[in-house]
């Protein structure tokens, strides 16, 4: 017998885990939903990973992925993410969970994982299968979710398409299994789900639940009614966010983030020809916002230097334009991007070297300098910069009783590679209202192609002299110092400014010591 719930139940389960932090937009609901509305303390669990028994695995756009992982208590995990599902080529970590404080349903072992990165977005559905025999009956379990390190708790949406326990995910976070029934969510439902996006899923899943359950049973689906929520979505939330869509980045990003995430929770619930009412349709939508958030991200990279944004950004906006079938008509704006990207991606080195050394009883002093523009190829997606002369700006010789007449001789300096490595970073502003991570760089590599120096002497000594041929004697003492310096720079304080970043270092080997000093400028297009 299936325990259906009496509709008055139904629908404030899954009308009720409504909308948090509206945009200001059209009148309040009526009377009957208007506490849909109202704002409630969203719930926050302590999650505790077991980082010894997390996997990952590197996946890609064209082929998506699997990773699995087993947690303690031999709990079987499996992340499956499906082709052109993911925006960028990433590394997907997996977790599973060592406890869980704070869960307000349900009693018994920790069953999740953590998913990182953390935030990642997906535009398809990702599918998580847990298998184990700690896993309660389908009958008996409510899937959930929360965002970052335990906030915002909301539901979990269930596959309807298999027997087992599979979540549908379409962004990183939390997710687990916890021992319960529908009911024993009725005293905290206005606490689910952080802001109103999560409320949405939240509602979703809860009538997922209805109709999982009464499969499972075998009894008929009691299909629990949830246009009066969409109405409520659509006015408060979902139409003020796209009615101020050009009004800047933020607002652009939001809106197409809140547009296609409802679009996909429509079709979830077997909308499958659900399409978005927006003039233009989805083509003006990412276009007005793709202006709005070139001109933003460029700014953040001229003024600022805030250098780590406009790649992801633009190869985001190759990917955007590619799934919505955005023609050549809008082609201007990558156009513009790539170039953007480019002229962002600007830098110059300042390298330096000072090496001495004692050569059968020789005293050697060999100096170079060198200056190069550092361009980013958006092609190759990467850092070069062309061959240019590594100057030998002083070369000296000393033994006693003799004298020497020194000729300087140049090599060849090019950055073979610079790789530039964020912390986090938010390319989308929270949902909820929160500031968003900037990011800054912590870490740069670069990598030196260095060609030998060519010096040379006469030397005269009591008279008699001896011509030494030409000889890499800065390049050799400099390359025998130990440590990565010489043609690997990754020791640097980063500055974030003009001057971006400075290296130094002083190396000794068997032949001798190698100073130097590096400056890494930011020099991006006015």
């Amino acid at each position: 017998m299936v325990r259906h719930l009496p509709v008055s139940v139904s629908i404030a389960i899954v009308a009720s885990l409504a909308i948090t932090g509206c945009v200001a937009g059209p009148p309040a609901a009526p009377g009957e939903l208007s506490w849909i509305l109202e704002e409630g303390d969203a719930i926050s669990v302590t999650p505790t990973i077991n980082e010894s028994l997390s996997a990952s695995a590197p996946m890609t756009i064209a082929e998506g992925g699997t990773v699995s992982a087993t947690g303690a208590d031999g709990t079987t995990y499996t992340l499956t993410i499906p082709p052109d599902a993911l925006r960028s080529n990433v590394t997907i970590t997996m977790t599973p969970l060592a406890s869980i404080d704070g869960l307000p349903f349900g009693e018994g072992p920790a069953i999740g994982v953590q998913l990182e990165p953390s935030g990642l977005q997906l535009d398809a559905f990702a599918t998580l299968d847990i298998d184990g025999q700690q896993v309660p009956a389908v009958s008996e379990q409510i899937l959930y979710s929360y965002r970052g390190t335990g906030e915002a708790l909301a539901l979990a949406a269930p596959d309807l398409t298999v027997e087992g326990t599979r979540i549908l995910l379409d962004h990183f976070s939390g997710y687990g299994v916890g021992n319960g029934l529908l009911t024993d969510i009725e005293p905290i439902r206005k606490r689910l789900g952080g802001e109103a996006f999560d409320k949405l899923t939240t509602a979703v899943a809860a009538a997922l639940f209805v109709e999982r359950s009464a499969i499972y049973l075998g009894s008929d689906v009691e299909r629990v009614d949830l246009s009066p929520y969409w109405a409520i979505f659509e006015e408060q939330i979902l139409k003020p966010r796209l009615d101020a869509a050009g009004d800047s980045c933020g607002n652009s990003l939001l809106a197409q983030q809140t547009a296609m995430g409802y679009v996909r929770q429509r079709q979830l619930l077997g909308e499958e020809d659900f399409t978005l009412d927006y003039p233009g349709g989805w083509r003006s939508l990412v276009v007005l916002g793709a202006r709005a958030c070139l001109e933003e991200e460029y700014d953040l990279c001229r003024v600022d230097h805030i250098v780590h944004r406009m790649i992801p950004f633009w190869l985001g906006l190759q990917r955007s334009f590619a799934l919505l079938g955005v023609g050549d008509e809008d082609a201007s704006v990558l156009a513009e991007a790539e170039q953007k990207v480019r002229d962002c991606l600007t830098f110059s080195i300042e390298y330096s070297s000072n090496t001495s050394g004692d050569t059968d009883e020789v005293l050697v002093t060999s100096d170079v300098q060198a200056k190069a523009k550092i361009t980013f190829d958006t092609q190759a997606i990467k850092f070069t910069s062309d061959t240019v002369p590594l100057k030998n700006t002083s070369f000296t010789l000393e033994l006693a009783e003799c004298t020497f007449a020194e000729t300087t001789g140049d090599g060849t300096f090019a950055v073979e590679n610079m790789i530039l490595e964020p912390s986090k970073f938010d390319m989308a502003p929270p949902a909820d209202g929160s500031e968003p991570k900037i990011g800054k760089i912590e870490r740069i590599d670069l990598r030196l192609t260095l060609g030998l120096t060519s010096e040379s002497a006469i030397q005269t000594c009591y008279g008699e002299s001896f011509a030494y041929p030409p000889i890499p004697w800065w390049f050799t003492i400099a390359s025998d110092a130990s440590g990565p310096s010489f043609s690997q720079l990754t020791e640097w304080e980063i500055l974030g400014g003009a001057v971006f970043a400075t290296s130094t270092w002083s190396r000794a080997g068997e032949l001798g010591l190698d100073e130097g000093e590096a400056i890494l400028n930011h020099e991006p297009k006015k």
